[in-house]
């Protein structure tokens, strides 16, 4: 995967960029806890500070489009199994190429 560095000063985090084309803070906020690795619907929500309730739709909306999947798992400290997320980068990446598509349709004509 090749990243793409803005070579100017007037974004410092490309989640900024994101965040003003309308891409969910939330949403990035997920992607990158999950970069870390696996983690049950109660630890990304940790990892983002939000409530398991309040990323509960936001993974379902990037499992949509297979941003991110899960595996059931048995959990330590858990009595039953749980989902297991975790982020797919070649997904994630063609997600934004797709996005990127978008914008430049018809404008190098």
């Amino acid at each position: 995967m090749t990243r793409h560095e803005l070579t100017d000063d007037r974004v410092e985090d490309p989640a900024d960029v994101a965040a003003a084309l309308g891409v969910s803070a939330v949403r990035i906020d997920i992607l990158r806890a999950l970069r870390e690795g696996p983690a049950t619907i109660s630890g990304v929500a940790a990892a983002v500070g939000y409530t398991r309730f309040g990323v509960r739709e936001h993974l379902n909306m990037l499992e949509r489009i297979g941003a991110v999947g899960y595996e059931i798992q048995r959990v330590p400290g858990s009595f039953r199994p749980a989902r297991l997320y975790r982020i797919d980068a070649d997904r994630v990446e063609a997600i934004a190429w797709s996005l990127f598509d978008a914008i430049t349709e018809h404008t190098w004509e």
